[in-house]
């Protein structure tokens, strides 16, 4: 067991990184059903238990934080019973957001202290910018739920997945605006912007920030003139 806790804590941030793609990838390719939920949960589950462990052991006081973890596997697995609750789905996007907030910011103070630009670096870089626009999805996916015809889609017979709404994050946050999917509503042009906002915001300060990095240790490398 302590192997194993060793092993997920020196390689946290690829381990999450490589589960945060298979929810972002596997997905797409598996026709819509029973199977696909599946794939769908289990990938999610695995980010959620990846970013608890990450904030965990950052803060050891936490442990109580995999409390967190049980209620959003329940509120995730169980969702059909839950259907139309929309208390308890607010719940869930609510558990994510707090989770997904307190794990960029763990990430987020490994890159400031972390003296030089490495691979687990770029990682973290790459991790933060995925779990936004995952958070992005879900809450347009809730938005979806609560407001039922909030967002326009340009194909009338297509299914509304979590897939379909965290392409409508990614796509919103990179500012490329295919217009297949268009918020019709208020809330949910608030919500477009401000991920574009966002999304724009994060990479121009990470480039700098990290090329900031990359030229202060090139200055204090030894045998630097």
């Amino acid at each position: 067991m302590k192997r194993i806790n060793r092993f997920i804590e020196k390689h946290r941030f690829k381990l999450l990184l490589i589960f945060t793609l298979s929810f972002l990838i596997f997905p797409a390719y598996i026709p819509n059903g029973r199977f696909l939920r599946m794939v769908t949960l289990l990938t999610i589950t695995f980010v959620f238990f990846q970013c608890i462990f990450i904030v965990a052991n950052r803060r050891r006081q936490w442990r109580w934080i995999y409390l967190i973890f049980f209620a959003l596997v329940f509120l995730s697995w169980f969702q059909p019973l839950l259907k139309d609750n929309h208390y308890l789905e607010l719940l869930r996007v609510v558990l994510v957001f707090f989770i997904f907030v307190l794990t960029i910011i763990s990430m987020l103070h490994y890159i400031i202290k972390a003296e030089k630009v490495t691979s687990d670096v770029l990682i973290v870089s790459v991790v933060i910018y995925l779990l936004i626009g995952i958070f992005g999805g879900t809450l347009a996916m809730f938005l979806n739920a609560v407001y039922p015809g909030s967002y326009q889609f340009a194909h009338e017979d297509v299914h509304v997945s979590m897939v379909t709404m965290v392409y409508y994050a990614f796509i919103t946050m990179t500012t490329v605006g295919y217009g297949d999917i268009t918020p019709t509503m208020a809330e949910t042009q608030t919500f477009g912007y401000l991920l574009a906002l966002i999304g724009q915001f994060y990479i121009a300060m990470l480039v700098a920030f990290i090329m900031g990095k990359f030229l202060a240790h090139q200055e204090t490398s030894p045998g630097k003139e």
